[in-house]
């Protein structure tokens, strides 16, 4: 666990109803719904390869927290970052619309993960 990355300041302050919030991303686990942790802040650690998963050291355990839908481990079969580039690149203007990159991201998303053994 020690080898992972962790956060500039390496810990992150609980939230009840948001969980925690690593690099942008909110992350959760069922036992951040108790009061006892609730404000609590906590050392973290985040998988470099899987931005569906952080860990968050709480009640003297490192626990797995999981990505808010549309980050989790399904929908990005461990890869971590999709490989498109941000707007402002050189792609046609046709190409940015939001339904060619969604089309294309779904497209290199089965293919990766037929290539990794997922489907």
């Amino acid at each position: 666990m020690q080898t992972r990355p962790t956060t500039r300041t390496g810990t992150v302050k609980i939230h009840p109803s948001r969980g925690i919030t690593v690099n942008g991303l909110h992350y959760w686990h069922d036992c951040m719904r108790g009061a006892q942790v609730a404000g609590q802040t906590v050392p973290v650690r985040y998988e470099p390869y899987d931005m569906g998963v952080a860990y968050a050291y709480i009640g003297g355990q490192w626990l797995e927290c999981v990505a808010e839908s549309g980050t989790s481990r399904a929908s990005t079969c461990g890869l971590g970052v999709m490989p498109f580039p941000r707007s402002g690149s050189n792609w046609s203007k046709s190409a940015n619309t939001s339904a060619n990159r969604r089309q294309r991201m779904e497209q290199t998303e089965a293919f990766n993960c037929i290539n990794q053994g997922a489907l």
